[in-house]
């Protein structure tokens, strides 16, 4: 089991999948360390969930892939 923050990242990815009802799972990074990956546009909506849902999740942890490339949330 993965933890982030108190967070099992397996619950999280089916509660963001349910709530935005995409696609979303658990995978290993570029790093290996495990990421919840999840699909469709949404990137506006779920900074904002993530870290109400979890405050103990700081902005700062939260990336998008975009082109390929790691980009800040925040």
């Amino acid at each position: 089991m993965n933890y982030f923050s108190g967070v099992k990242l397996s619950d999280a990815s089916k509660k963001l999948g349910k709530k935005f009802a995409t696609g979303a799972s658990v995978v290993k990074g570029p790093t290996e360390k495990e990421q919840i990956d999840v699909q469709g546009d949404i990137a506006y909506d779920i900074v904002e969930f993530i870290t109400e849902t979890w405050p103990d999740v700081p902005e700062t942890a939260i990336f998008f892939i975009e082109d390929g490339r790691k980009v800040a949330a925040a």
